[in-house]
This record gives structure tokens, C-alpha cells and sequence, in this order.
């Protein structure tokens, strides 16, 4: 600064030294060549001066930062109008990898490593999507230890399930202990569990196996689609060499009344 201020003080002290330096004895034309010289230098000095105000001006940086369920990434300082460095895809469990976007929730615009330049503070979102098939959790739903009985199950090899949502759909498949599982006018059971079909649904599987006692020995419903459901049961048949019915009743999280739901039943080798 302080020689930016020289130059200038420098510049007006040789403008004016040029116009009173000249005698009056001189000619008019050396006077006037003297005068257009001193301006001439004034000019390149002041351009000189002007020049040194210019500084170099560093591009601006800006931050990329990766954001979502699952994600430890640091962030990027990227200098205006370059690219970001593509991260390693991040994992987490039960879910696939679906890239980065600058919407979180709608997952619409996603961002190209590429060919998208970064121009100001950027906020990239991980999109997930359910990676299937997936374990869905239940609980068993049993009658044991009430005064009810299960009525109007269909029996028949292949198995057949019932989708339950409501308590008066509940009480078409309870009745009371003793009667036949196949009367028409049985006396109704209010001892049941209760179950909270707000937020549960029941499934309820029936069949029967080519030998008695049937035993139901595993139990495996999986999501294989978004909406979209395998319920997979292993049934081993008993000894007696009968005919045996068998059934399970289960609790899992509510589901949409438009879901499809497919019974699969194994039967294995007796013991």
C-alpha cells in the first residue's frame, strides 16, 4: 500500500515539477514537449498504480456432505464448477444401494459424478431399497389354555390360509371347547387372546398330513416382493399311518389389505 502511495505522490510531483520548471526565456514548442512528455509519464504511472490494486482472486471452495441411514462419509471441499469424487458405495444390512440424489425422500434427481460440477454447498442423500427376500418377524398366537377351539379351517394336503384383520373375523374361526370343529351352531368363546389388529394381522394355516400325529416343525414368513409374501411350513407326519390334521395361528405386523401372501407347505420324512 505504502508504494502504491509513492508511486502516485511521485507521479504528481514530476506533472507538477514539468510545468514550473520550464523558464519563461524558453520557447513555447520545448515548453509544450515538456508538458506532454510529463503527462505521458503520469499516465503510465497512474496504470502501474491501478495494475497493483488487481489481485488474484482464488476459485471458491464448496462442501459436498453425503447424508442417510448407515452413513459414514466425510465430506468433500470441492472448488467451483469441478466434479465431487464419487465415495464407496455404502452398505447396509437388509437394503441395496440405489445412489446418491440432491431430494431426500422423493429420490428423484440423481446426482451424476461425471458430468455434474458443484457450484455451491451440496447435500447429497443415500437412497435405499428393501433388498428382498426378508425375514419378516411373528409371534405365535396360541388357544392353549383357553375355554376356545379353532372351527370352519379347511383340511386338505396343500394347506390353506386364512388372512385375519379384525376381531369379527376373529370370532368366524373361535368357538368353544368340546363341540365339533364342524357345527354350524356352536356357542361362541370370549377367553381368546386379544390381539390389536391396529397395528397386527393373524395368519391362520391349516392342512393335513398322510400320517398322524401331524407336527408343524418350522415356521417362515418372507417378503419376496413389496407387496408379496411366502409363508413356508415344514410339516413331518406322525407314525400311526392315519390321516393327521395340523395348524398354526401367527402374529406378524400389520399388513396391507392388498398384499398377496402364498402358503408353501413341506412335508418331510416322518421320525
Amino acid at each position: 500500500m505504502k508504494n502504491k502511495h509513492f508511486l502516485a505522490f511521485f507521479a504528481f510531483f514530476l506533472l507538477f515539477s514539468a510545468f514550473f520548471s520550464c523558464k519563461k526565456t524558453e520557447s513555447e514548442s520545448n515548453f509544450l514537449i515538456t508538458k506532454i512528455t510529463a503527462m505521458c509519464l503520469v499516465v503510465v504511472i497512474m496504470l502501474a498504480v491501478v495494475g497493483c490494486n488487481k489481485t488474484e482472486t482464488l476459485p471458491k471452495c464448496y462442501t459436498v456432505t453425503f447424508m442417510g441411514e448407515g452413513v459414514d462419509i466425510e465430506s468433500q471441499s470441492v472448488s467451483n464448477g469441478n466434479s465431487a469424487v464419487a465415495p464407496e458405495n455404502p452398505e447396509r444390512m437388509g437394503y441395496d444401494f440405489g445412489g446418491w440424489f440432491t431430494d431426500n425422500g422423493t429420490f428423484v434427481n440423481e446426482w451424476n459424478f461425471e458430468t455434474d460440477i458443484v457450484t455451491q454447498d451440496t447435500t447429497l442423500y443415500a437412497k435405499w431399497e428393501e433388498s428382498f427376500p426378508i425375514e419378516i418377524p411373528f409371534t405365535e398366537y396360541l388357544l392353549a389354555g383357553t375355554s376356545c377351539q379353532w372351527r370352519n379351517l379347511n383340511y386338505h394336503p396343500n394347506g390353506d390360509l386364512i388372512i385375519i384383520n379384525s376381531n369379527e373375523e376373529l370370532e368366524n374361526y373361535i368357538m368353544a371347547e368340546g363341540y365339533s370343529p364342524i357345527c354350524t351352531e356352536c356357542p361362541p368363546c370370549d377367553s381368546y387372546p386379544s390381539i390389536d389388529f391396529s397395528k397386527h394381522t393373524l395368519l391362520l394355516a391349516s392342512g393335513w398330513a398322510y400320517s398322524s400325529p401331524a407336527d408343524v416343525i418350522e415356521i417362515r414368513l418372507q417378503q419376496i416382493l413389496k407387496n408379496e409374501y411366502a409363508l413356508c411350513l415344514k410339516v413331518r407326519p406322525g407314525p400311526l399311518g392315519t390321516p393327521g390334521r395340523w395348524n398354526i395361528s401367527i402374529i406378524i405386523p400389520k399388513l396391507l389389505q392388498e398384499a398377496i401372501i402364498t402358503l408353501n407347505v413341506q412335508q418331510i420324512l416322518p421320525y
